[in-house]
């Protein structure tokens, strides 16, 4: 019988999945039947370590993500969340990729083994919760609670942890952006970022939020030396500042004090529909 493999690495930790062609090919709901191995490849135990892992479906078959259910090798239902990640969007709109996240317990350098099925009830409702309002998200994984400031952005505005206040809201919490010229912007002193709720399930939630910020393009410094030149100087007529930034994603988890940031350097300028750096 031929195999697909398809790997992901995430952190350390190989995920491998081997569809056969008969799963691959079937129609029914109830027959999907992919084995999903995670390896550890740093040398250390990853004891209720989230995990990803991307599994393409056959096409036709699954609308929603109703049926889906992840087991060990002895049949018991693993805790995961799943979401669409693409779609067969020309066609029938059938689910293309799925996205499982769930958690892993392999030891260093070793295996644990999962199965993704179809004869389970999706998505279960748990422990973490995100409630939005105009000034604030806060999350409670049920280890932690924090609160993301959606006007003066500064990461984490503070964070509780078994009733501890582990961080309290400061002004300088966050990242600052400095470019060549020594420039500082912290987060907080720019303009209220772009927020959304970008994933919200009963494993993970994911918050993005997108930062302007403002520099003058490298083009403008060409002739100008730092100690000598004024860099500072007003811009003159037909100079501009570009408007560029970041985009920062935080990772939440059920029952997990762990919580991953993710920055992306938006370089290109944000004004016009096509740009370069």
């Amino acid at each position: 019988m031929s195999k697909k493999l398809l790997w992901y690495v995430f952190a350390g930790l190989l995920i491998f999945m081997g569809l056969s062609t008969s799963s691959a090919m079937a129609t029914e709901i109830g027959d999907l039947h992919v084995p999903i191995t995670v390896k550890e490849s740093a040398g250390v135990n990853a004891g209720g370590f989230p995990v990803t892992a991307v599994v393409p479906l056959p096409y036709g078959t699954y609308q929603n993500v109703d049926c889906f259910r992840l087991t060990d090798t002895s049949e018991n239902t693993v805790r995961a969340q799943f979401d669409v990640l693409n779609r067969h969007y020309s066609k029938d709109n059938s689910i293309r990729h799925l996205t499982v996240n769930f958690f892993t317990n392999v030891e260093a350098n070793g295996s644990e083994q999962f199965y993704l099925k179809d004869d389970g009830n999706g998505n279960v409702p748990g422990s973490l919760s995100v409630i939005e309002d105009n000034a604030k998200i806060t999350v409670n994984t049920g280890v932690i609670e924090f609160e993301v400031n959606k006007q003066n952005f500064s990461l984490i505005d503070s964070l509780r942890y078994e009733g501890q206040d582990i961080v309290v809201a400061d002004a300088l919490n966050g990242g600052i952006l400095k470019d060549r010229f020594d420039h500082l912007q912290i987060e907080s002193g720019m303009a209220a970022p772009t927020v959304s709720i970008e994933e919200s399930g009963p494993v993970r939630t994911v918050i993005r939020l997108e930062l302007p910020a403002q520099f003058r393009p490298a083009g403008q410094y060409a002739n100008l030396t730092p100690g000598v030149d004024n860099v500072d100087a007003a811009l003159g007529e037909g100079d501009y500042t570009h408007t560029h930034g970041y985009c920062v994603r935080i990772y939440a988890y059920e029952g997990q004090s762990l919580l991953r940031v993710d920055f992306t350097l938006e370089n290109s300028d944000k004004t016009v529909l096509q740009s370069w750096p």
